[in-house]
């Protein structure tokens, strides 16, 4: 497989493979991190939301992630993390999956301003820091009160964790929420994951099906790699592009849609995994392999999904090749599954 070349000016944006450069965050941090940042007075963490949190009984700012929203405490089907790039600053986007649990997703931003994300612990709001929240239906920005902590070094090969414990600076009965140790992806893991095209354009999916995973020359650049990604859903495949790439950015790098589809390969650390070709909702044609059909995407907003095979809701008997645990686990320790 070819490998990219860059040039030093990009080597902040773009050093190496390392799987390994994301955090396992189950490692030990201290289970009450940022547990008294934000006031619990008056507050006992129970409520009648409409998902239960086992922890609900302790404080509110321990144990799993939550989020309280006008007294009802969900727990969030995930959390995930992208980074936020300025020219002002350096941040995370923080997401809390609530859409499974009859709410709208809350987003939080966290901006720094200066070259790199400051470790230790950051009461806010300050002059400094002044996180916003965005969630409802309307998207309404509000400020959020409370603490930080961060840990880890942000060098090109290192992750960060995030315990954010916090509320809504002007109504604390509206918002609160927690979310412990969330890792935020180094900046050397960006191509850890990608979906590449072949390098021959010529190659059609069923021909390189017929051949050897790795005899596939792939194009030197990714299409989608993992700083693209704002989240990837894995259940149903779904990929969520984030400030990095859009959906027309994708369609506008792929050629016409021949009948054989245009292939491509998912690669994670440097290895291929399997095959998948880019789709049209047109085509006559059976292939049993993951595909992207490229008429349906963006459908629900700015995702691509992996279907199984094409036609949809083909199951072939060979073994599932998305649900490989080197995807899932490689999300998930960098903070971008939704599960």
């Amino acid at each position: 497989m070819k490998s990219p070349l860059f040039s030093s000016t990009a080597v902040v944006f773009a050093l190496g493979l390392m799987l390994a450069a994301c955090a396992d965050y189950a490692g030990d941090y201290g289970q009450d991190a940022g547990s008294d940042a934000a006031s619990d007075a008056g507050r006992d963490g129970h409520s009648d939301g409409d998902t239960s949190v086992s922890d609900a009984g302790g404080p509110f700012c321990s144990g799993t992630a939550k989020i309280e929203i006008e007294g009802r405490l969900y727990q969030p089907t995930a959390v995930t993390s992208e980074r936020l790039v300025m020219n002002c600053c350096d941040g995370i986007i923080i997401m809390f999956h609530l859409s499974d649990a009859g709410h709208d997703d809350i987003v939080v931003f966290l901006q720094f301003y200066g070259a790199s994300i400051p470790t230790g612990e950051h009461d806010f709001p300050t002059e400094e820091y002044m996180p916003n929240v965005t969630y409802g239906s309307e998207g309404q920005e509000r400020t959020l009160a409370g603490n930080l902590r961060v840990s880890g070094s942000d060098v090109a090969d290192d992750p960060l964790l995030f315990s954010l414990c916090a509320e809504d600076a002007e109504d604390a009965d509206s918002l609160r929420l927690w979310v412990d140790r969330l890792p935020l992806m180094a900046w050397e893991s960006w191509q850890a994951f990608g979906i590449y095209l072949l390098d021959d354009p010529e190659i059609s999916a069923f021909e390189a099906a017929d051949m050897p995973l790795d005899s596939l020359t792939l194009y030197h650049q990714p299409l989608i790699d993992l700083m693209s990604l704002a989240y990837y859903d894995g259940q149903t495949h779904t990929m969520a592009l984030g400030g990095w790439r859009s959906v027309g950015y994708v369609i506008n790098q792929l050629p016409e849609i021949p009948v054989g589809g245009v292939p491509f390969v998912v690669v994670v650390d440097d290895q291929p995994l399997y095959l998948g070709t880019f789709f049209s909702m047109f085509s006559s044609q059976i292939f049993p392999y993951p595909v992207i059909v490229i008429d349906q995407a963006g459908d629900s907003g700015n995702t691509l999904t992996i279907e199984r095979a094409y036609p949809v809701g083909l199951a072939p008997d060979s073994p599932d090749p998305r649900s490989d645990s080197r995807i899932l686990d490689l999300m998930e320790s960098c903070g971008k599954l939704k599960r």
